[in-house]
């Protein structure tokens, strides 16, 4: 079946978000970040903004990189080419569009 790009990160944000809302003990800190990496991105880039957030959010960032098709997205924010940074930025962007809106509807505070 032939899927957009939007529709391959909503299918995959919602199958991780959906398995984050059952641990009680994650969920609302993986909430939390999922709503302000977007303007951390923007204000700081990619590559800080995932910098800031790795040590304590592994698996947000290894949700990301599998959802955006990168094998390891802290490390290619650091190395590739500006044409190929913009690209990742753009498309982390774009799926965490739809993980806030999963996060929203699937994690109850």
């Amino acid at each position: 079946m032939l899927q957009t790009r939007s529709q391959r990160f909503a299918d995959s944000a919602y199958k991780k978000v959906l398995e984050v809302s059952k641990d009680k003990d994650k969920r609302d800190e993986y909430k939390r970040v999922v709503l302000n990496l977007p303007v951390l991105i923007r204000t700081a880039g990619l590559a800080q903004a995932l910098a800031f957030v790795e040590k304590e959010h592994t698996k947000l960032i290894q949700h990301l990189a599998e959802t955006v098709e990168v094998t390891n997205l802290s490390a290619s924010s650091r190395s590739v080419s500006l044409q190929e940074y913009m690209r990742i930025t753009r498309d982390t962007l774009d799926a965490l569009v739809w993980y806030k809106r999963f996060a929203e509807s699937l994690i109850k505070t």
